[in-house]
């Protein structure tokens, strides 16, 4: 009897989604170390941590949605007692397009040459809010790492030595219209 509960509770019950943050944060940081020998990026007084103790939350206590809105699939978690609300947003960006390098001298009299460029872009955007604090953004990209981390108004950009050529970002007006809009 008990095993065919436990039957019944595994088929009914949903598994809760994972949040990401924990492996995007430990991932980026380590890319950072990597090219800087530790974090370098704007002079700020916010830092990783401000966004690792949303790493450790229990999730099972939160309401859990899923959404695919155009390119973006978008995961929110809500803990209303807390008035907590955590978003991930997941961003494929697809490029195919036309790189010409212009010479910067007029030495040069061969025609620029020109790159096709394509490529896919795998980005995490996550938008956490508490009703209270400033809200917390951070953009990391699959492959290239931490884009940049907002709180309030103050932005956070890291300095790599090589971004690829044709990378682009998401939109990050449009995810946050697209969470408004919808009321997720």
């Amino acid at each position: 009897m008990i095993r065919l509960l436990l039957l019944i509770n595994i088929f009914i019950t949903k598994p809760q989604a994972t949040l990401h943050l924990a492996a995007d944060l430990k991932k980026d940081k380590a890319m950072l170390a990597e090219e800087h020998g530790g974090y370098f990026g704007q002079p700020s007084k916010y830092h990783f941590e401000i966004f690792e103790k949303y790493t450790k939350l229990n999730m099972k206590s939160f309401k859990h949605s899923k959404k695919i809105i155009g390119k973006h699939v978008i995961n929110s978690w809500k803990y209303v007692p807390a008035h907590l609300k955590i978003f991930e947003v997941l961003s494929v960006i697809k490029v195919d397009s036309l790189f010409e390098f212009r010479y910067i001298d007029s030495i040069h009299q061969a025609p620029n040459p020109k790159y096709h460029i394509r490529a896919t872009f795998h980005y995490h955007t996550y938008i956490i809010s508490d009703g209270k604090k400033p809200k917390l953004i951070y953009i990391t990209e699959l492959k290239n790492g931490l884009s940049e981390y907002k709180v309030g108004d103050e932005v956070t950009s890291p300095i790599y030595e090589d971004v690829p050529i044709g990378q682009q970002y998401p939109d990050l007006k449009e995810i946050l219209n697209i969470i408004k809009k919808d009321k997720l």
